[in-house]
């Protein structure tokens, strides 16, 4: 009994280390590596005012989360990456505001874009909004002529505001780019932030946004830069993510934004910090062997990565094979993945000479010589139609070896032959 409780508690404490032991180990992975640098840029989208509850009793304003606290949160979640958020991102900042933060150098961002590895950029419908506000919608009366004149001549203003928002992206992104060339930028189309008003202004202000959104996501896509489309993803929900009538959005709406940022930046901050290369598996043997003559067939190869997985088509293949050479050829794959890991693996081809067909002829094998004078004697075999008297004469007779070679039939027939001789000699002495 002891013994069992003895193993059990063993058993219990092992399980125990080792359960222990593991975040450990996991944390110190994570200690090794790098953060990844995230920088915000924008209106109060980026600064994260909400929907309701704007001020405590004192009148300070309370903020949440906007869509970069999401993002960050994000990519911690689904890559087990630690971000680093820096959120330039202001209430009531138009694309000349940007500008300004970006020449001043503001609370050093330009520090932290140079070594940020993606910058989100949310900027440009408060250049719109300030425009519009001029009307006081509370206030005016569509019916009224002197009111459609106002609006007439606010709307006229339009096109050239939102041109004048696309040359001022253009400058933010250009000057980003000069203080870091390879930070990845995404630039957020907007969402129709005054969905609350009546269907008469709808009419107007829908078209407006979609223009909007059209100018920034050509600017960025010129730029270099990866456009965010935000509208779908509100309509018909703007009782949920709205719940009072303002431009902002309630944390489930910036929750919405994010939505719309992480599946382009997810696969990007992926392949930033892959720093593993693929796994290339030649097909077929290496070293090969062909003969002289025979047709090289190119086996090909399969190349895995643990991030873009199967980069099979991606491999490149150099190096010629002569085969009415004999030598020894050398074959070349190489891979990349999207992170630039790059993998290569050789194949050793050697082109031999051809044996001749057939087999050799096998060489006689020589007779000993005979000693001089010697003769070998020679046997000849007598035949049914021999007489006896040929066989009188000196021939030998050789008896085949049948049956019939009995010792006693051998003896009688000695005799009979003995016999045959002594009769042919006593009648030629009776004759003479």
């Amino acid at each position: 009994m002891k013994l069992i409780r003895r193993s059990f508690h063993a058993s219990l404490l092992l399980v125990l280390f080792l359960f222990t032991l593991s975040p450990l180990q996991t944390f110190a992975q994570a200690e090794n590596q790098r953060p990844v640098e995230y920088v915000a840029l924008g209106d109060s989208l980026a600064h994260g005012y909400l929907n309701e509850n704007y001020s405590n009793e004192s009148g300070t304003i309370i903020l949440g989360n906007g869509y970069p606290a999401f993002i960050k949160e994000g990519i911690e979640d689904e890559l087990d990456y630690e971000v680093k958020l820096t959120n330039g991102g202001f209430s009531g900042y138009q694309t000349v505001h940007v500008l300004e933060q970006l020449h001043n150098n503001d609370d050093n961002i330009k520090d932290d874009i140079e070594t940020a590895d993606f910058v989100t950029l949310g900027i440009g419908a408060n250049d719109l909004l300030g425009l519009l506000l001029q009307l006081d919608i509370d206030e005016i009366d569509i019916s009224n002529p002197e009111d459609q004149a106002k609006i007439e001549e606010t709307f006229a203003q339009v096109p050239e505001r939102i041109n004048s928002v696309g040359t001022n992206i253009t400058e933010i992104i250009s000057e980003i780019q000069k203080v870091n060339s390879n930070a990845q930028i995404y630039v957020m189309g907007y969402y129709n932030a005054l969905s609350f008003l009546d269907e008469t202004f709808q009419s107007f202000l829908i078209p407006f946004i979609h223009n909007l959104n059209s100018k920034i996501e050509e600017v960025a896509v010129v730029n270099d830069s990866v456009y965010i489309p935000t509208f779908e993803a509100f309509v018909g929900k703007y009782e949920n993510y709205f719940p009072e009538p303002d431009i902002h959005p309630n944390e489930e709406g910036y929750q919405v934004l994010a939505n719309q940022f992480l599946p382009e930046i997810l696969p990007y901050v992926k392949s930033l910090m892959d720093t593993t290369k693929p796994e290339i598996t030649l097909i077929g043997d290496d070293p090969m062997e062909l003969k002289v003559g025979d047709d090289y067939v190119e086996p090909g190869a399969l190349a895995e990565d643990d991030v873009d997985g199967d980069l099979t088509d991606s491999i490149e293949i150099s190096g010629e094979v002569d085969t009415s050479t004999a030598g020894t050829y050398t074959v070349t794959y190489t891979v990349s993945d999207a992170a630039g890991n790059i993998s290569s693996i050789t194949r050793t081809v050697k082109v031999v000479e051809s044996k001749q067909s057939g087999d050799p002829k096998p060489k006689p094998t020589p007779t000993p010589p005979e000693k001089p004078g010697s003769e070998s004697p020679k046997e000849e075999v007598v035949t049914k139609t021999e007489t006896t008297e040929t066989l009188g004469a000196g021939k030998t007779l050789k008896l085949p070896k049948t049956a019939t070679n009995h010792p006693l039939l051998l003896l009688i027939g000695s005799l009979l032959v003995t016999s045959s001789g002594a009769i042919a000699f006593l009648r030629r002495t009776l004759i003479s």
